[in-house]
């Protein structure tokens, strides 16, 4: 999914750079500008390692941004950094079943799942002997 977003983002919020100019922001209005990069910050927060290829454009984008005469587009930059931090640090379960996986391979419990809510699993004493 990167592979495809991350090209259009770059594509509507990027001018490339010229030899005798360095990238700039398009010239976009204020609320085309926080959209778009308040879009970009969701794409990429649960993007993980995924997005270390893209982080030298990100961060232009970034600082661009920042540096921009609009408060509003500001803050959007700063909610971009903050989710590029979190893509890259934060970690997000990959299971969010209501199961251990030994519960959830039996057939007869995924049918009836609902009925298994609120299941706790028997708590092992230190010396390893189930109890209470």
């Amino acid at each position: 999914a990167l592979d495809a977003g991350m090209p259009a983002f770059f594509a509507a919020l990027l001018q490339p750079a010229t030899a005798s100019k360095s990238e700039a922001l398009r010239a976009l209005s204020q609320n085309e500008l926080v959209w778009l990069i308040q879009l970009l910050a969701q794409f990429v927060r649960p993007a993980g390692k995924a997005m270390l290829p893209y982080l030298p454009k990100l961060t232009a984008i970034a600082d661009l941004a920042a540096a921009h005469e609009e408060l509003p587009v500001a803050r959007a930059a700063y909610k971009l950094r903050r989710r590029m931090l979190q893509g890259l640090l934060a970690v997000y379960p990959a299971d969010l079943r209501s199961l251990p996986p030994q519960a959830w391979a039996d057939a007869r419990v995924r049918e009836q799942h609902w009925a298994c809510w609120g299941w706790m699993p028997q708590r092992r004493r230190k010396d390893g002997v189930a109890g209470a």
